[in-house]
Formats: C-alpha cells, structure tokens, sequence
C-alpha cells in the first residue's frame, strides 16, 4: 500500500480572514481525526470518512482570524485504523 499524501494551502478571503484548506488524499476509506492549529491553538477538529467517490480523499475547509504578524498553521490528520499520520505546517 502506498502512503497518503496531503496538501495544506491557506490564502485570504474577501473578508481578510485566513481561508485554510487542508486536504488527505489515501489509499483506503477509513476513517480519519483530523486537527487544525492556529498560532499553537485548537482552531477545529473533526473526524471525517475518505470517500471512495473522491478518489478516496477527503478535505477540511476552515476561515481564521487573520492576526497581526506571522500566522502557524499546523494540520493533522490520523488514520484511526493504521495510526498513519499526515502533518504539515506553514507560516503565513
């Protein structure tokens, strides 16, 4: 079986808020817990099914507070079966 790739993208909406975009593309329809960090703070949490009709992925849409200064956002997301984790981090 081939690991699970991921992508995270954050941009700003027409509302200048943060618009974050973290994404788990897998190999498997388990289930996944998925976290979502701003600033070392819990911003969102979940637990989602990767979907066999999107190619087995699943993606987590979520807006932030745009603070002054460097924003760190950290996206986590774990196979609840295999215990495979998918983590990126970026400063924005």
């Amino acid at each position: 079986m081939n690991a699970s790739t991921y992508k995270l993208k954050v941009s700003i909406d027409e509302d200048g808020r943060l618009a974050v975009v973290g994404a788990v593309f897998s190999e498997d329809d388990d289930y996944w817990s998925w976290k979502l960090r701003h600033n070392g703070d819990l911003s969102a949490s979940g637990e989602v099914k990767a979907r066999e009709d999107i190619d087995r992925s699943f993606r987590v849409v979520r807006t932030m507070g745009n603070f002054d200064g460097p924003d760190w956002i950290v996206f986590r997301a774990e196979n609840e079966r295999s215990g495979e984790v998918c983590r990126g981090e970026l400063y924005y």
